[in-house]
């Protein structure tokens, strides 16, 4: 049967969620701006074939028989959202970060407690499609080391600064705390308010290294060392893994010698949608009716732990 989505939010990101749920067949139902003003709606409206839309939450809520909610607004305004919405009772995705501290996230929690419906949390990394076989695959690895590079681009506006490793820097966080199932902060380096350093660790206190010196010319990675081979995100939306390593000898004219990783594999990500969003979206309809017991996705009890390890490492 059909599903029928209310989304709250129409801005750019939004768009990107109702390509992958309208090619899963999903009748996007209804639309919610903040204001009658909003190129945002009339646009989102016009190019999805919405004919309700919507500038009162309670007003769509009341109006509207719908299957769940797509929640994709600013991230400084997930909290107060979720709160709005919790008496409704119904399935809902929403884009990280569900919250920016920790006593929003423990009024979440408080509020949320008997929810008995599927509640996901949009860390679409998690949904690249060679995730399952890396996930697999770390199974067996004796894993030594882990670096984590989250190289921020600042802005003008102080209040997204103080937020982005919750809005962006999180999407690793999370990936890592997926991949192993643990995760915790030992140890944070703070030079300024751009310019992080942790030291973390999984079970076996295996070291997570994170690094995140705003506005260099880096991209953002993931590095697994383990005994074998090197697993490597760089960007995250491609996964090489090394397994041995060729030494190129001196020779005439040549007085370095050169090591070499050697490509055992290389992954990408399927780029038709917006990398993970299609399965994330899959994933999600199926869970409305069959609420999934797997943790493929993330929860608001994985989100919370992530939250929560992003405020200790900038020292909040």
């Amino acid at each position: 049967m059909k599903k029928s989505i209310g989304f709250i939010g129409c801005g750019e990101t939004a768009n990107f969620h109702a390509e992958a749920l309208l090619s899963l067949g999903v009748n996007i139902q209804s639309v919610f701006a903040y204001s009658k003003n909003s190129n945002n709606i009339k646009n989102f409206a016009k190019k999805f074939n919405i004919s309700n839309k919507y500038y009162d939450i309670e007003d769509m809520l009341n109006s509207e028989k719908l299957d769940a909610l797509w929640i994709v607004v600013p991230w400084n305004m997930n909290y107060k959202i979720l709160k709005r919405v919790r008496k409704y009772n119904i399935p809902i995705f929403i884009e990280k970060p569900i919250a920016c501290s920790n006593k929003e996230i423990a009024e979440l929690n408080k509020l949320y407690e008997n929810f008995q419906h599927h509640f996901q949390v949009g860390y679409n990394r998690r949904f690249y499609n060679f995730i399952p076989m890396l996930k697999e695959q770390l199974k067996n690895e004796d894993i030594k080391s882990i670096i984590i590079e989250a190289p921020e681009s600042s802005s003008e506006d102080s209040t997204f600064n103080d937020n982005m490793v919750h809005a962006n820097s999180s999407h690793l966080i999370d990936l890592i705390y997926y991949l192993f199932n643990s995760l915790r902060l030992e140890k944070t380096f703070i030079k300024d308010d751009k310019n992080y350093t942790a030291v973390l660790s999984l079970k076996g206190d295996i070291p997570v290294h994170f690094i995140s010196s705003w506005n260099i010319h880096s991209n953002f990675s993931i590095k697994i060392n383990a005994k074998n081979r090197i697993f490597h995100l760089k960007p995250i939306e491609k996964l090489t893994i090394y397994n041995s390593m060729e030494v190129k000898s001196l020779s005439p004219g040549n007085n370095i010698r050169s090591y070499v990783p050697c490509i055992e594999s290389e992954h990408f990500c399927d780029d038709k949608f917006k990398p993970g969003f299609l399965n994330q979206a899959k994933y999600f309809i199926e869970s409305i009716d069959n609420r999934n017991c797997d943790d493929i996705a993330a929860s608001l009890d994985s989100s919370t732990k992530v939250i929560k390890i992003c405020e200790e490492i900038i020292g909040r």
